[in-house]
């Protein structure tokens, strides 16, 4: 084997590691966002089952919003999770229709991801009020 022969093989083998380090850093982005949503839902429908229990408890109409910012322990004015290395945004709303009888649930989360990029998921639902 000559040494042409031994740097071609080398480089090309070079290439291929390189590739395989690019593969795995992007396992690992997606990883940690696929990890991130899987709180923001929990968060979500943690909310979403508190306002329906609410709801179906209540004997008359509610209509209000709300935010909340969930993360970890610091100083600031949130819900502290010692889990959390990031802040999460919380934000609902009821919206009863015009007869009282059903209303709209949304409930809204949002971060900002490692890579810095702002991510939102959304749980809607319609709830039947219990007769007055």
């Amino acid at each position: 084997m000559t040494l042409i022969e031994v740097l071609l093989t080398l480089s090309i083998l070079s290439f291929g590691v390189l590739a395989l380090a690019g593969l795995q850093h992007q396992t690992y982005v997606t990883n940690d966002l696929a990890g991130q949503r899987s709180m923001a839902v929990g968060f979500a429908h943690e909310k979403m089952v508190s306002l329906l229990m609410t709801l179906l408890s209540s004997s008359e109409s509610i209509a209000y919003s709300g935010a909340e910012t969930l993360g970890p322990p610091s100083s600031g004015n949130m819900i502290e999770l010692p889990e959390l290395s990031m802040e999460f945004e919380r934000t609902w709303a009821i919206i009863p229709d015009s007869n009282g009888r059903q209303a709209s649930i949304k409930v809204t989360v949002s971060w900002s991801g490692s890579q810095g990029n702002r991510h939102i998921i959304s749980l809607d639902s319609v709830i039947m009020l219990p007769p007055v």
